[in-house]
């Protein structure tokens, strides 16, 4: 939850009014106050509930209510909806922005440059959900979780490659903030941890679709970005 909520930040740093303390402060009183929420959490887990109920409860936060809250049990399953409904909100305002962005750099169509009365992009928002509507519809949850996972951390990885590229081919490159090399270099190790260890242990057929979702970026980033092959309703405005 720390990382996807941390990935926001970058998501947004156009919009931040000082990105070079804000988000260094973010992350610095984020981590450990996540970290330290987490420990006592599992914490109470083991000391109420046993390793075995713990591997055989469905939802161990529920098990857990039951066992303190035996009258209120409805008290964490608010919870966990509030939370899951907050990270919905905060997952659409991270990913529609790079949309938007992208969309800027002449890369999608300037039908996902616009903005509503709101300053809210809009389109950008509406092409997830429409997406994300087909994906559930179309496959089971817990493949699509895996899927998502799979490609999150493949993600991940190409960002940590690219910021050791940036710092070899462009040392002197004017950024709001830089991060300690070491980080990007232990971040690519998980990360390869991440991808590789699933992919040997269980391989699935959500690993293809993964590995072809990608590739199709790469067609359409040869194809308008290196050859700048324009389509004609790629730059009519909205």
């Amino acid at each position: 939850m720390f990382t996807n909520y941390d990935f926001v930040l970058l998501c947004i740093i156009g919009e931040l009014k000082k990105p070079r303390t804000t988000i260094p402060k973010c992350i610095f009183t984020a981590l450990p106050l996540v970290t330290v929420v987490y420990l006592l959490v599992n914490i109470s887990y083991l000391t109420v509930l046993t390793p075995r109920e713990i591997l055989s409860s469905d939802a161990v936060a529920i098990t857990w209510a039951d066992r303190v809250f035996p009258l209120l049990p409805w008290i964490m399953l608010f919870a966990i909806s509030t939370s899951l409904f907050s990270k919905l909100l905060i997952s659409i305002s991270e990913s529609s922005r790079p949309i938007y962005l992208v969309s800027q750099e002449g890369q999608l169509t300037l039908l996902f440059n616009t903005l509503n009365r709101h300053s809210s992009p809009f389109t950008a928002v509406l092409l997830l959900v429409i997406l994300g509507s087909l994906a559930i519809i179309l496959t089971s949850l817990i493949d699509l979780i895996n899927c998502l996972f799979a490609m999150s951390s493949f993600w991940f990885l190409l960002a940590m490659i690219r910021i050791l590229k940036w710092r070899y081919q462009e040392p002197n490159l004017s950024i709001p903030y830089k991060v300690f090399l070491p980080f990007p270099l232990v971040a690519i190790v998980i990360d390869m941890g991440l991808v590789v260890i699933p992919l040997v242990k269980s391989p699935n057929g959500y690993y293809v679709y993964v590995l072809l979702l990608i590739l199709s970026g790469l067609l359409f980033y040869i194809l308008l970005i290196h050859f700048k092959i324009r389509l004609v309703w790629f730059d009519l405005p909205a």
